[in-house]
């Protein structure tokens, strides 16, 4: 039976619709129309190793003034710990009007295993004026990180904004 959740509102950045700072395994769920993050994965603990598989997670939106991060999924892990992402849908998801929009789809900031994920349609969205930038539509990889990305399907993202527009798919 797949779980579903439809319209979660946080404020603040965090998660909108599932929160893991632990071992779980999050599998099944429809996330969607969230007001924050679809999936947000944050610990930094060298054990953590999360397992999200075979869930969908759509039309979430994400406005910060400053710096956004991660719409569809978000996963911040220190070092030593592997995330496992997996057999995902993350579509249509939007970060919008802050001056450095990073990762529609997924946002990493750890060495996770991302892998056979369909990530499309997601869209990095700024008017802010002439100093705004956009990484990263699909996936955002931040600095230091080595995480492990092979057979996602990852099309259709965007990055619309004025002015700096870096990495539509993987940055």
């Amino acid at each position: 039976d797949q779980g579903v959740l439809l319209d979660g509102l946080k404020q603040g950045g965090g998660a909108a619709g599932i929160f893991c700072a632990g071992n779980a395994t999050i599998a099944g769920n429809r996330v969607t129309r969230c007001n924050g993050v679809g999936i947000y994965l944050d610990s930094y603990s060298t054990s953590f190793s999360p397992l999200v598989t075979g869930n969908e997670v759509d039309g979430c939106f994400k406005e910060i003034e400053n710096y956004n991060y991660g719409c569809g999924l978000f996963i911040s892990a220190g070092t030593g710990a592997r995330p496992e992402i997996s057999y995902n849908y993350i579509h249509h998801d939007t970060l919008r009007n802050s001056s450095r929009n990073y990762g529609g789809g997924i946002y990493c900031d750890a060495d996770a295993l991302i892998y056979q994920n369909v990530i499309e349609a997601n869209v990095l969205l700024s008017d802010t004026g002439s100093y705004c930038a956009a990484d990263g539509a699909g996936i955002f990889v931040d600095m230091n990180r080595r995480p492990v990305i092979f057979s996602n399907i990852i099309r259709d993202n965007r990055c619309a904004t004025d002015a700096w527009r870096y990495g539509a798919g993987i940055r």
